[in-house]
């Protein structure tokens, strides 16, 4: 069956290598810090085994849920929620506002870690309904430790338990000042992909944390936002933050998308 190879276009990692093996079911990031290569690993979750869950807190992707009967099966016990992937792709949800529809091309994810090093990997597409429409995706994230890349991640350790904000990918990614924000890629794309790294050394005081809010804007409107990532707890242990379709997003991150409307619409 092959490899899904996905290079990584958040700045800082301009070279890290994600690879998805579907026959092992894993996924592995390869990467080098000075000149000591470092591999990651954690579970990979089979795309066609998933589905677009809704509840309480919103619309989530559920790695367990890939049909109508997984759901009554998965969700027998459990009142207020309902099974909302598209009937022909269990991997698309249609927004109710008839603007597009999400599409999870994969999302990996594992508690399990290793070495304290932790990490998901996704790769989502906007699919418009007007087909000729221009679409790109505008992330930020927020972490205890901002200023990671591949030089200092083995030497980084987190000064407090509060995140702070970033803006992702692009010129300025990694910037504070949230007004320069631009399109995740030089030029719009309708598919996000991304595998952040982060790692809790030893002698850390704070859990280590990344968590991205990622936005899509449709001829520079924004039109929908997804929160995800994870929080690495111990050296053998992450929590993760499954892809969730958001009611809200955060001050800095809605001057960030706002920012990037205004300058596409000539505002």
């Amino acid at each position: 069956m092959g490899c899904i190879k996905l290079e990584i276009l958040d700045q800082q990692y301009k070279r890290t290598e994600i690879k998805v093996s579907s026959p092992q079911k894993e996924l592995t990031s390869n990467f080098f810090v000075t000149s000591t290569r470092r591999e990651i690993v954690v579970k990979y979750v089979d795309p066609t085994g998933m589905g677009w869950v809704e509840g309480e807190n919103g619309v989530s992707w559920d790695q367990n849920t890939n049909s109508s009967e997984d759901f009554a099966k998965n969700y027998a016990d459990r009142s207020g929620y309902s099974y909302v992937s598209d009937p022909d792709n269990p991997n698309s949800y249609t927004l109710p506002s008839g603007a597009g529809r999400l599409v999870m091309n994969w999302w990996a994810d594992g508690t399990d870690i290793e070495n304290g090093q932790g990490n998901v990997g996704i790769s989502i597409s906007f699919i418009p309904t007007n087909k000729s429409a221009e679409v790109g995706w505008t992330q930020t994230y927020c972490s205890n430790t901002p200023d990671v890349h591949s030089g200092n991640l083995w030497d980084v350790l987190p000064t407090s338990d509060i995140c702070s904000e970033r803006l992702d990918g692009g010129r300025w990614g990694g910037s504070s000042d949230a007004s320069k924000a631009g399109y995740w890629d030089k030029v719009p794309n309708p598919t996000l992909a991304d595998g952040p790294v982060r790692v809790k050394l030893p002698n850390a005081q704070y859990d280590v944390n990344f968590n991205a809010q990622s936005t899509v804007l449709v001829n520079g409107q924004r039109t929908v936002s997804i929160g995800w990532g994870f929080t690495i707890t111990s050296e053998t242990n992450q929590k993760v933050q499954t892809p969730t379709i958001l009611k809200n997003t955060t001050e800095f991150h809605n001057t960030a998308v706002q920012s990037l409307s205004n300058r596409i619409l000539g505002r």
